[in-house]
């Protein structure tokens, strides 16, 4: 951050004597004017940044000059004066003329389209920018300038002002997750500065349902994602009613999901008799939309028919909506049985055939397919891209090359999150790294559908997947891939952001800069989401990375394992419980109200985990354990009331006629020990891990001092 920048007026930011420091990371490029140089105003006075006050006790001295009534611009704006009214109290004017207030400092967020004078201004830092949504921020005098070569680098650059200026950070979709502290004078701190981000698209797919009942959407979040300057929503059939509103918020309707045969059947030249659209059964027999094992097979890839009929479909919508990314996404199975089909060779290009034997033999058939969606497509609308799977069978890249419209959304479902793409490591990983480096031979046009966001325990357990989000994102970039699009959740009606606040905050960051300081952010979080209880909670998430490192060597983890896995492998295995159960009931204690409400669900989750897996454990061991697990539950009921009142129904049936012969943990612990200790000597692998975590509280109580046992 610049506290004090001298500059000269006027300046022009390409001139020789420009004191700029540029470093590039990996296709980011930041140009920042070094706060140890300065310039000589033409005045010969000496004029610093932080002589530029924007509000003094709540009362604006700067105005923002804006004529834009409507589109993103205009929203800038509005975000513009919203966060001053949040943070300040002050009512920043929007004028149309400078002179029309007596602020004497202005602020304009705009394009040259609607800003001319930006265009000879700044014309280094608009070639620079080019047509991504980057953006600058300059200062003219006393007139702040935050622009971009189209509206979408003008929202981010707002946000970004916003962020670094009024030092507010939006981590959830409520006001929960609206971070700043109040402060009634504000004084320019960072100015003289532009950023791009590497990828063209970067955004999520947001599964769930919105708090006003919509389908993979949810408003709020999507305001949140726009203001963590992400630029794309993963765009379906079952919300197409939201994509107009995903643009008010700078968000681009990324389009696909597995539609094929939604696609084919709203077609204008579907033929409802033709049967050459269809997969088939081993017979040849078509199967003519009929869900196969609950999903809905695919179609005849093989079929020019079915492309062109897919294409006349496509057409037709794009008459009607003005999106510039459509996708064709083949169906959520591994089924393309097309008889005769699929048993012969199939000619991709004149003379140059595939075997049905080969591994790449139906994504070959596939693409092809897609290519002639695409150029058909690309014929009346040259500017829309295709969007379309590499998943299932077609996630081993094609014989054949690809159309330029087309964007490839590389999904490795069986990815393992422990490790990223690009990993050395032995594991599913390398499959997929090897797919990727032979997709980039033929297109760079590849956005990534990781499941970073997307796992069965994402309301118990928050991955601590930042270094791995960073590696990948960084190995993207640095390949000139198009961007990033990964499944997660809304933050709306379930609880999923409430345990991963931060690690969906950092991807954000990620995303715009793969080379940010993650140990940083993580920092900047704490602070401004607990307070007082910063140091505690960063305790607490040093301490889930910590087992999250030393778990992970013995861990696959794909994206369907239940939550008692990373508790075994990530937590327990490592003694983590009880350091981790210190820092938060630290940071529970030293928070305010409203860091507690921040912290309550994690909290409380993770106090409700150690409870569930000690019961799983109690039910694995029942076996070995025999009579004696009855004495073991009333242990833990005595002792931490840790069992869950439905756990005697995985016990033996002799469970009810067990009377507790003990009123105190202590006594029945040392009836237990040496049963314990046997029962341990002879399990193996689990179980005895269960034991022995079942064990250790036991041992506690017997090594206390007398007087504390009682």
């Amino acid at each position: 951050m610049i506290l004090c920048t001298w500059y000269k007026l006027p300046f022009s930011p390409v001139s020789v004597h420009s004191p700029k420091n540029f470093f590039k990371k990996g296709g980011r490029l930041s140009a920042r004017f070094h706060p140890g140089l300065c310039r000589r105003a033409a005045t010969e006075r000496w004029i610093t940044v932080s002589e530029l006050i924007l509000v003094e006790n709540s009362a604006a001295k700067m105005q923002i000059i804006s004529c834009a009534s409507q589109g993103l611009e205009a929203y800038a704006v509005q975000e513009l004066v919203q966060h001053f009214k949040l943070v300040t109290g002050a009512e920043i004017p929007v004028v149309c003329e400078a002179n029309a207030c007596s602020c004497k400092v202005s602020l304009i967020a705009a394009t040259p389209d609607t800003c001319p004078k930006i265009a000879s201004l700044f014309a280094e830092d608009l070639a620079w920018i080019g047509t991504s949504d980057g953006f600058a921020v300059r200062t003219v005098e006393n007139t702040i300038y935050i622009f971009g070569t189209n509206p979408g680098g003008v929202l981010n650059g707002v946000h970004d002002f916003i962020e670094k200026n009024l030092d507010v950070l939006w981590v959830r979709s409520t006001d929960i997750g609206l971070l700043y502290d109040p402060m009634p004078t504000v004084s320019l701190t960072c100015t003289d500065y532009r950023e791009k981000s590497p990828f063209a698209v970067r955004g999520w797919h947001t599964c769930g349902t919105g708090v006003g009942g919509e389908c993979h959407s949810d408003p709020a979040t999507e305001v949140m994602l726009s203001r963590n300057k992400l630029n794309a929503k993963f765009a379906e059939f079952e919300n197409l009613e939201q994509w107009d509103s995903y643009k008010t918020r700078g968000l681009e309707p990324f389009n696909l999901g597995h539609n094929v045969t939604q696609w084919l059947l709203r077609s204008p030249s579907y033929d409802a008799q033709c049967m050459e659209y269809w997969n088939t059964d081993d017979d040849g027999n078509p199967i003519v939309n009929v869900p196969i094992d609950g999903f809905k097979a695919n179609l005849n890839y093989w079929s020019e028919r079915t492309a062109d009929t897919i294409a006349d479909s496509i057409i037709a919508f794009l008459g009607e909506h003005d999106v510039r990314y459509i996708g064709v996404g083949l169906e959520d199975n591994w089924n393309t049985k097309t008889r005769p089909w699929d048993q012969l060779p199939f000619e991709y290009a004149p003379g140059q055939f595939v075997e049905p034997a080969a591994e790449n033999y139906v994504s070959t058939v596939f693409f092809t397919c897609i290519n002639r969606i695409s150029r058909k497509v690309r014929r009346v609308y040259p500017d829309v891209t295709i969007n379309t799977y590499a998943y299932f069978f077609s996630e081993v890249p094609p014989e054949c090359e690809l159309e330029d419209n087309i964007c490839v959304v590389f999904a490795p479902l069986g990815e393992d999150v422990t490790e990223p793409t690009n990993t050395a490591k032995i594991c599913p990983n390398n499959k997929v790294y090897s797919n990727v480096e032979t997709w980039k031979k033929k297109t760079s046009n590849l956005a990534f559908y990781n499941y970073y966001g997307c796992f069965r325990a994402s309301e118990k357990y928050e991955r601590p997947l930042a270094d791995r989000i960073q590696a990948d994102l960084q190995y993207y970039a640095e390949n000139g891939f198009t961007g990033t699009i990964p499944e997660g959740m809304v933050d709306a009606n379930n609880n999923v952001w409430a345990m991963n606040a931060l690690t969906f905050w950092l991807y954000s960051k990620l995303a715009w800069n793969p080379w940010a300081d993650t140990k940083a952010l993580t920092g900047k979080f704490c602070r401004k989401a607990y307070g007082k209880a910063a140091d505690a909670m960063l305790t607490y998430y040093n301490l889930v990375k910590k087992g999250w490192e030393l778990g992970r060597d013995g861990a696959t983890l794909v994206w369907h394992n239940p939550p008692e896995m990373y508790l075994h492998h990530f937590v327990l295995k490592h003694e983590l419980a009880e350091p981790m159960q210190k820092a938060l009931d630290e940071a529970w204690n030293a928070a305010d109200e409203t860091a507690r409400a921040r912290i309550r669900y994690i909290k409380e989750t993770f106090e409700a985990n150690i409870r569930s897996i000690v019961t799983l454990y109690a039910r694995m061991a029942a076996d070995t354990y025999g009579a004696f697990a009855p004495h073991m539950l009333h242990y833990y009921r005595l002792s931490r009331n840790a069992v869950p009142e439905d756990a005697d129904a995985a016990l033996p049936d002799d469970t009810a006629d067990f009377v507790p012969g003990f009123t105190d943990a202590r006594g029945l612990a040392e009836k237990m020990e040496e049963k314990l200790d046997a029962a341990i000597a002879e399990a193996e692998g689990m179980k005895r891990f269960a034991m022995v975590t079942v064990k250790r509280p036991i041992e506690k109580i017997l090594e206390s001092d007398n007087s504390n046992r009682e």
